[in-house]
């Protein structure tokens, strides 16, 4: 069945199954339960007032929750709390959408309270604005999309998560957020493992792709607890808007995952206020394993480019390794914090790879190793053809508790070309890219770091032990030997 909203002319006496006998309010939508088959759609130009909470029949039927009509995107105001609100509601689709509430905590927040899967969520082409309720502390679990299984014993997980093609401005804290169950465990004396395949149960078929932010109070986009998710196309400006101490935010970062792969994102202006930690574009942060960061372009953001963290007392013999970050840009990060690339904690078998890092501002430290007791150290990580350019304040690593730290092949250019003795093959010469340093915004401005058809970086790569088969552009690398993102510009 289809059911219309209208907020001008409908009526919630009426049947609401035509557009001529059109409901009126959303208390005519919350006081129904619906079914699989059934679409309920509000009529475009119109402003709804109150909360979106409905009910369905557990039948299995996708229930879709849209729009019907020309005009701008039909708009639900809540007073407070959450503007839409699906619990236990699986296999359900909302699209076309407009949600605000500046006095509420979240715009569509979704909760499994079962034990079990909670199928087919897809929640696409939305635009969700001012989220701001006032509170002292924002909790992670608010913001623009929450999406959160609350339970870990009997488990309960998301399976096909779709998050697509929406529009998140000025939200607090989270712009998007998922939770699932965890892989971390600890034993007695609190140290960290992970928990095996059969204990683990979190997200599964996870997509947040396409979605554009814009001034979030803190994080951008977030995965807790899921397996193989893929975080691509979104583009993240000005997180940590409204930080609240001692925060610790960072633009699009995954935990407790496996297998997660994070490419083809924007993420820019992230401050660093004094009371607040990281501040990256990018983290792989605790409990992942085989996290591959690839074709991103991060670029004027205050606590650098990313962040490899671990929990300070872990199992060395976990699985917390894996990390490849390969074929990003980054443009004038950590002009704040004071560095590119942050390492914490226990961080295993890294592959720092074909990147290319641009500073004019105020970088001193290529790469900083911080430990919280001096004894997990980050062992096994290579940085391998990359290319630095850094006109800040020098090319200095702090490598304090760290082992194993293999440099190969990379490229240094700019006022500072400092080399380390240790490497393997460093280079210093003129890169000869199309016009470093002119605007930032938009993935099309990375064609400024693109080398020219005679730049050495093109014949100068050391050989990779699993390239990757195109370039940040897409442009085929064909086992080419080269050094940082690009083997040329961006394809007709």
């Amino acid at each position: 069945m289809v059911y219309f909203v209208d907020g001008v002319y409908g009526s919630d006496k009426a049947d609401g199954t035509s557009r001529q006998t059109a409901w009126r309010s959303l208390e005519a939508v919350n006081s129904r339960t619906f079914k699989g088959g059934d679409k309920i759609l509000f009529k475009a130009g119109c402003t709804f007032e109150g909360n979106l909470y409905p009910r369905r029949e557990d039948d299995g039927g996708l229930i879709v929750f849209g729009r019907y009509g020309v005009g701008d995107k039909p708009e639900i105001s809540a007073e407070s709390d959450a503007v839409c609100r699906l619990t236990n509601f699986g296999n359900v689709e909302v699209r076309d959408l407009a949600l605000t509430a500046p006095k509420g905590f979240c715009g569509i927040y979704v909760e499994q309270q079962n034990p079990g899967p909670l199928h087919h969520i897809y929640i696409h082409d939305c635009y969700i604005h001012d989220i701001n309720e006032e509170r002292a502390n924002y909790q992670h679990e608010s913001g623009g999309i929450v999406c959160v299984a609350k339970l870990s014993e009997p488990v309960g997980w998301f399976d096909d998560l779709l998050i697509e093609d929406n529009k998140i401005i000025n939200v607090a804290r989270s712009g998007i957020w998922t939770m699932c169950s965890g892989r971390l465990k600890k034993d007695a004396d609190g140290v960290a493992t992970c928990k095996d395949d059969s204990e683990w149960q979190a997200a599964e078929r996870e997509v947040i792709r396409g979605n554009y932010l814009d001034y979030v109070g803190g994080d951008g986009i977030v995965i807790l607890g899921a397996k193989s998710p893929l975080i691509e196309w979104n583009t993240l400006y000005h997180p940590m808007h409204k930080p609240q101490p001692h925060c610790s935010n960072a633009g699009i970062w995954p935990q407790s995952t496996t297998d997660c792969v994070m490419q083809y994102n924007e993420v820019g202006y992230m401050d660093h206020p004094e009371f607040c930690a990281d501040g990256q574009g990018f983290d792989v942060d605790a409990a992942c394993s085989n996290t591959l960061v690839q074709y991103n372009y991060s670029h004027d953001n205050g606590g650098g480019f990313i962040l490899l963290c671990e929990y300070a007392k872990s199992n060395s013999n976990s699985e917390f390794s894996g990390t490849v970050v390969r074929n990003n840009l980054s443009v004038n990060d950590g002009n704040i914090q004071g560095e590119i690339l942050a390492f914490v904690g226990p961080v295993r078998g890294a592959l720092i790879e074909n990147n290319t890092f641009y500073s004019a501002g105020k970088v001193e430290r290529l790469m900083l190793v911080w430990t919280a007791d001096g004894k997990d150290q980050v062992a096994d990580v290579t940085y391998r053809n990359n290319l630095f350019i850094s006109n800040g304040k020098g090319n200095k690593y702090h490598l304090d508790n760290a082992e194993n730290i293999a440099f190969e092949n990379n490229v240094y250019w700019g006022a500072y070309r400092d080399t380390r003795d240790d490497e393997i093959d460093p280079k210093v010469f003129d890169p000869r890219l199309v016009l470093v340093g002119e605007d930032h915004d938009g993935r099309l401005n990375a064609a400024n770091y693109v080398p020219l058809e005679d730049s050495p970086v093109l014949t100068e790569g050391a050989p990779q032990k699993a390239p990757s088969p195109v370039d940040f552009f897409g442009n085929p690398t064909d086992g080419k030997a080269y050094v940082g993102a690009f083997v040329g510009g961006p394809r007709e």
